[in-house]
């Protein structure tokens, strides 16, 4: 039988894990989101003939940022999923180690 700290760390471990999967799905779909509403708005704005090039422009820099701080946010959430499995990993390594 495995020692109570140990499975707890492992079923911490598995909870990040199932958060980490939900967390790709979500981002996925806010990628998908993303991209549907950027071409709409492309869309719009190209048909908008009253909309100076400088709102024109204005647009197209809001979409870029959006876009790499979606990817930013990503990547930081990875990494702090990243850095929770190694600890739980490591906890359920030491406590294993202890208590047998």
């Amino acid at each position: 039988m495995e020692p109570t700290a140990a499975r707890a760390a492992k079923f911490a471990g598995n909870l990040v894990e199932f958060e980490r999967a939900t967390f790709g799905n979500a981002a996925l779909l806010l990628t998908s989101l993303n991209d549907q509403s950027e071409k709409a708005i492309r869309h719009a704005v190209a048909s908008a003939k009253w909309m100076p090039k400088e709102g024109q422009k204005l647009v197209e820099e809001w979409q870029r940022t959006l876009r790499h701080s979606l990817k930013d946010f990503s990547k930081t959430v990875d990494k702090s999923f990243d850095l929770l499995s190694k600890y739980f990993a490591r906890l359920e390594a030491e406590s294993a180690g202890r208590e047998t």
